[in-house]
Formats: C-alpha cells, sequence, structure tokens
C-alpha cells in the first residue's frame, strides 16, 4: 500500500501559531483539493465547512519517499534526516503532531509518524550532500562513458563484472576502435542486454527535485510575504499508509 504526507503550513505571530493556506498558482496548492472542495456545498455543515477550508488550506507535496526519508525518517531509512538527535531504542525521534498547532488544525488528526521543521532548518539542510546509488547500466553505455552514465536505466541480460568491461575498453586503442567494439557489443547475441552494476554519489536534490527547487523556494517567499523570519515558519505533517 503507498504512503501520502499531509502537510500545512504555520507561522509564528506572538509566540502562537496560525495557519498559512496555501495559495492557487503556487507549488504546494493542491488542484485536487480544489477540485474536491473548490465549491461550497449549500447543504454543508459546520464540521464540513472546516474540513473544507483545512483541505484547502493544506500544503502539497507530492509521493516521494525519498523525501519522506529525509524529512521524516518514513519509507526511507538510508537517508539523513533533516533533524537528527538520539532517541531511545525503539523510538523514531519524530516531534510528534504539534499540540500548540493553530485553531483551524485542531480536528486535524494525525495517521501516524507526525513532525514538524522549520523553515530555517529546512533551509539549514545540506541538500547537496551525497548518497552511494547502485544500478545497473548496459555494457555499450558503459563502455561509451564510466563517468557518465543513467544508472536508473534497467537492462535483464546476463551481468558483466566492472573488471571485465573495463578490460574490453582497455583492448581498444583509439574512439574508432571503441565505437567498433561497442557496435560488436550491441550486434552479438551473447551480450543482449548485457549490463555492468555501478555505484554512484547521488546528491539528495536529485533525489528531491521538486521539494529543492519548488516547495522549499515557494515556502521562502511565503516566510516574506507573511512578514515572518525562517525561524517563525513551519511546515507541519504526518503520513498516512
Amino acid at each position: 500500500m503507498g504512503c501520502d504526507i499531509h502537510c500545512w503550513v504555520e507561522k509564528r505571530v506572538d509566540g502562537a501559531w496560525a495557519l498559512v493556506p496555501s495559495r492557487r498558482g503556487e507549488p504546494g496548492f493542491s488542484g485536487w483539493a480544489d477540485e474536491a472542495y473548490g465549491e461550497k456545498n449549500p447543504g454543508e455543515t459546520e464540521v464540513d465547512r472546516r474540513d473544507h477550508n483545512r483541505y484547502m488550506a493544506a500544503w502539497h507535496i507530492d509521493r516521494n519517499y525519498a523525501l519522506f526519508g529525509i524529512l521524516a525518517g518514513v519509507r526511507r531509512g538510508e537517508y539523513r534526516t533533516v533533524v537528527e538527535y538520539p532517541v531511545p531504542s525503539g523510538e523514531t525521534g519524530l516531534r510528534g503532531w504539534p499540540e500548540d498547532r493553530c485553531p483551524d488544525l485542531k480536528d486535524e488528526q494525525e495517521d501516524h509518524s507526525g513532525h514538524w521543521l522549520l523553515l530555517s532548518e529546512l533551509n539549514a539542510f545540506d541538500w547537496q550532500q551525497t548518497i552511494p546509488v547502485e544500478g545497473r547500466v548496459a555494457l555499450p553505455d558503459y563502455l561509451a562513458c564510466r563517468q557518465r552514465h543513467d544508472i536508473w536505466a534497467y537492462p535483464v541480460g546476463s551481468e558483466v563484472s566492472k573488471a571485465d568491461a573495463d578490460a574490453m575498453l582497455a583492448s581498444a586503442t583509439g574512439e574508432a576502435a571503441q565505437l567498433l567494439l561497442r557496435e560488436s557489443i550491441r550486434q552479438d547475441p551473447r551480450y543482449h542486454g548485457a549490463y555492468v552494476t555501478v555505484t554512484r554519489d547521488v546528491p539528495y536534490a536529485e533525489h528531491v527535485p521538486e521539494f529543492v527547487t519548488q516547495h522549499l523556494p515557494a515556502l521562502n517567499a511565503t516566510a516574506t510575504r507573511e512578514g515572518v523570519g525562517p525561524q517563525d515558519l513551519r511546515l507541519l505533517f504526518y503520513f498516512d499508509s
């Protein structure tokens, strides 16, 4: 079963948190919420209306398990989290769904893994740190350039060791010979679908490009628009399933 994140943004004013609704046309605005809750139903109750306002105000972030791991250690535990501090064995280290959340969110109950992060913490996090990622590279592509390859290709033939692939490349002297080698590999049925397993250090930002290039700038723009510093704007969230 899939897992999704449910987010809202709050600003701190005079020591209390207040909801900052997402805005139409900005990265956090949910087209789905707009379609589902955008028109007021004449027959809706006050509870319906509060749900309506809460969902319309939510900050929408698409499912990305790498991001979930970075934000809260959910689904992907191999990443460093934005906030790290020692916790007793068996505990998650999450801050929890905040008790001091704004009145608009008092009725919102978390499913699991409630947490919150200040914008200043998100800004301070090193999004360019790397994590080793292992993947398969089609043998001809590896021979073409061992340093620039797409490790998210999925060839399904037999594996060729890096040592053997490097030996093939060393046997072909000059660009013309290497081109001939690659073409012969492509035509040879023994190497149909053959691949080399490689490991590359990939920046965190490449795993969560939408968050780094769209959501984070939008959150900073929101803080500026609302007249608060990054230490007084927070993203609070929980996960389902």
